[in-house]
C-alpha cells in the first residue's frame, strides 16, 4: 500500500514562509529585514492559497536561504553582541568602556551587493537617474534620528562631485525649469541621463514614508554615486575624490574649492606631460640616426598618406556621424567667452552649475566670489523679472534667468532683448518633447527654429511685420492629390455633365455632417473586413487618434485667445 503524502511537505507549503518565520530563521530584527530585503532586491510573494491564515505576508524560501548565506547577516549577528556588551556596561555605569565597545561598531559594507544587483557598468549608469533624483531630494530635508547633519553633508558633497564632474566633461545636454523644480539631461558615456532637482526649501520627511526604507535607499544609492564617480573621473584624468578646502566651504556649497582642486590636480598633470613629451622627442632623435629607422619612417609616411586619401572618401553615414559629434561639442562650449554675474535673488548653486557646464565664467555675491559685481569685464547679469540693481553697468547686459535654460536647449545664444527684466517672457518650452511628433506644434517653437536656421547660416533673424507668431502650426493630414486622383475626379465630374471646377465647388459646399458620416462609413467598411482582434486594435488606434486631435484643437483655441489677448492689451 502506497503511503499518502502527508499535508505541508510538498508544493506551496514548502516553497512559501512567513515574514515571522523568516525572522526567527535569519535571527534579525524587522528593521534589518527590510533592509536587507531593499539591498538584495528581494519582494513578497503571494501564493495562491493562504497557507497560514489571513493577513500574512509571505516570502519564497529559496529567498530567504540565499539571504541567509549573505555576509551582511554575519556582520548584523556580530554588531548585535557588540551592543549588547555595551548596554551591559552603561548599566555598571562604566561610560568609558562603554564609548571603547561602541567603537567596534563599524559601517556595512555592501560592495558585493551592489556588483550584484549592477554586474557591468552600463547597469550601474542607467539607474543613475533614480539615484540622483533621490540624493537632491534628501539633500534638501531637515536631518532628523534617520538622517544626520552629517549624513545630509555627505550627500551635498557627492552630488557636487557629479556636478563637478559634468562641468569638466560638458556633458550636460538639456535644462527645463517646472514648478516641481529643475529638470537636467546630461550624455555620458553614451547613456542619457536625467535627474530633478527641487526647489531649495527645507522639509520633513513625509510620515507615510518609513525611516528605514528611505535611509536603505539613500545607503545604496550613495554607495552607487561613489563607485560610478571614481569610474567618471579615471575616464576623464581626474583624481577621486577631489579634495575639499574647508575656508571655501560656504562658497557655492564647495563647489568652488572642488574646482581650485582639480584645476591644480590638472596643472601637475600637464608638467608631467611635457616631461613625457621632452622624453619621447630625444628617443626619436637618437631614432633617426639609424638608416634602417629612416627606410622605415618613409614606408610609414605612405601608408599614413594611403589612409589620408582613404579618408577623404568617406561614405556620407560618417560625415554625418562627425557632423552630430561637432555639434555636441559645439553644445557643450555655448557661454564660450561670457562672463556671467548671479545676482543675490536668483538660485546661485543652479545657475553656477548651469553657466559653468556650457563653458561660462559664472560668479555670484559673496567673500569667496571668483570676481566682484564690479569688474569691467562682465558680459552678462543674471537678474528676476522687474528688479532693476542699485547701479547699473552701461557696457554689460541684463536677463532674466530662463535666458540661461532656452539658450542652452537651443545650442546658440537666443536675443537678449526678450529677456530683458522689463520685458514679458516667452513661452519656456520643454526639450525633453519632440514637437515634430505630435500634431500641435506652439508658435514660439516655428520662432526658434527660425532663429536657429538664421544663426545656422551666419545672418541675423528678422521678424516679420505681419507674423502670428502666437498662432500654432498645424500638421494636417490631408496630402496632396496626385495626377491619376485629379484624372479620375475630372472624368468623374464630365460623367455627371459639369466642369471639374464645379465639382470641387459643390464638394466644399456640403455640410459637415456628410462628410463625417463618408467618413464613419468608410470606417465601418475597414472594420467589415477585419477579424476581432484586429478590429480591437483599430478602435483603440482611432479612440487615441480622436484624444489627440481634441487635445490639439483646445490648445489651438487657448493659443489664439492668449494672442487675441495681448493684441487687445497693446491697443489699451
Amino acid at each position: 500500500m502506497v503511503n499518502a503524502k502527508k499535508k505541508g511537505t510538498s508544493g506551496e507549503a514548502v516553497a512559501f514562509v512567513t515574514r515571522s518565520a523568516a525572522l526567527s530563521r535569519l535571527q534579525v530584527s524587522l528593521r534589518q529585514f527590510k533592509a536587507l530585503c531593499i539591498v538584495k532586491g528581494i519582494h513578497p510573494r503571494e501564493p495562491k492559497k493562504n497557507l497560514k491564515g489571513r493577513g500574512k505576508i509571505y516570502y519564497l524560501k529559496k529567498d530567504i536561504i540565499f539571504l541567509g548565506q549573505d555576509p551582511i547577516i554575519e556582520k548584523l549577528r556580530g554588531d548585535r553582541v557588540i551592543k549588547a556588551r555595551a548596554a551591559k556596561a552603561k548599566g555598571r555605569k562604566e561610560y568609558d568602556v562603554e564609548a571603547f565597545i561602541r567603537t567596534q561598531l563599524l559601517p556595512t559594507k555592501m560592495d558585493h551587493a551592489l556588483k550584484e544587483r549592477y554586474p557591468t557598468f552600463d547597469h550601474a549608469l542607467h539607474d543613475l537617474n533614480d539615484a540622483l533624483t533621490t540624493l537632491h531630494l534628501y539633500s534638501t530635508i531637515r536631518s532628523d534620528k534617520n538622517f544626520t547633519v552629517e549624513d545630509l553633508e555627505e550627500v551635498e558633497r557627492l552630488l557636487h562631485e557629479f556636478n563637478l564632474y559634468i562641468i569638466e566633461s560638458k556633458s550636460l545636454r538639456k535644462g527645463f525649469i517646472s514648478i516641481k523644480g529643475f529638470y537636467f539631461q546630461a550624455l555620458i558615456h553614451g547613456s542619457t541621463i536625467t535627474w530633478q532637482v527641487p526647489h531649495t526649501k527645507t522639509s520633513g520627511r513625509p510620515r507615510e514614508i518609513e525611516g528605514v526604507v528611505s535611509q536603505t535607499f539613500v545607503e545604496i544609492y550613495k554607495n552607487l554615486l561613489r563607485f560610478v564617480m571614481y569610474k567618471l573621473y579615471k575616464s576623464i584624468g581626474m583624481v577621486y575624490p577631489p579634495q575639499l578646502d574647508d575656508t571655501k566651504k560656504e562658497s557655492s556649497v564647495g563647489l568652488d574649492a572642488l574646482l581650485a582642486q582639480i584645476n591644480a590636480v590638472e596643472e601637475d598633470d600637464e608638467e608631467e606631460e611635457e616631461i613625457e613629451k621632452q622624453k619621447t622627442e630625444t628617443e626619436q632623435r637618437i631614432e633617426t640616426l639609424n638608416v634602417d629607422k629612416l627606410v622605415q619612417m618613409e614606408e610609414d609616411n605612405k601608408e599614413d598618406m594611403e589612409e589620408e586619401e582613404e579618408e577623404e572618401e568617406k561614405p556620407e553615414e560618417d560625415q554625418t556621424f562627425f557632423a552630430e559629434r561637432e555639434h555636441i561639442e559645439k553644445q557643450g562650449r555655448i557661454f564660450d567667452g561670457l562672463k556671467v554675474f548671479v545676482s543675490r535673488e536668483v538660485n546661485r548653486d543652479i545657475f553656477v552649475f548651469m553657466l559653468r557646464a556650457f563653458g561660462a565664467e559664472a560668479s555670484w555675491e559673496g567673500p569667496d566670489a571668483p570676481f566682484s559685481v564690479n569688474d569691467t569685464d562682465i558680459t552678462h547679469q543674471i537678474v528676476d523679472a522687474g528688479f532693476v540693481p542699485k547701479r547699473v553697468f552701461i557696457d554689460r547686459t541684463y536677463v532674466q534667468p530662463q535666458w540661461v535654460f532656452d539658450s542652452a536647449n537651443e545650442s546658440f545664444l537666443l536675443p537678449e532683448s526678450e529677456y530683458a527684466p522689463t520685458s514679458k517672457l516667452p513661452p519656456h518650452l520643454s526639450p525633453f518633447q519632440n514637437a515634430k511628433l505630435k500634431s500641435y506644434i506652439p508658435g514660439r517653437r516655428t520662432e526658434l527654429d527660425k532663429m536657429k536656421e538664421a544663426a545656422r547660416n551666419g545672418l541675423p533673424y528678422v521678424k516679420e511685420e505681419n507674423e502670428e507668431l502666437a498662432l500654432p502650426v498645424r500638421y494636417t493630414e490631408e496630402r496632396e492629390k496626385t495626377e491619376e486622383e485629379k484624372y479620375t475626379e475630372e472624368l468623374e465630374a464630365e460623367a455627371a455633365g459639369k466642369t471639374f471646377a464645379q465639382a470641387q465647388a459643390e464638394e466644399a459646399e456640403k455640410p459637415k455632417e456628410i462628410v463625417v458620416r463618408k467618413k464613419e462609413y468608410e470606417a465601418a467598411n475597414i472594420k467589415s473586413v477585419m477579424s476581432s482582434s484586429n478590429r480591437y486594435v483599430y478602435s483603440k488606434m482611432v479612440n487615441s487618434q480622436n484624444k489627440k486631435e481634441k487635445r490639439k484643437r483646445t490648445l489651438e483655441r487657448k493659443a489664439r485667445g492668449l494672442a487675441a489677448k495681448e493684441k487687445q492689451e497693446e491697443r489699451e
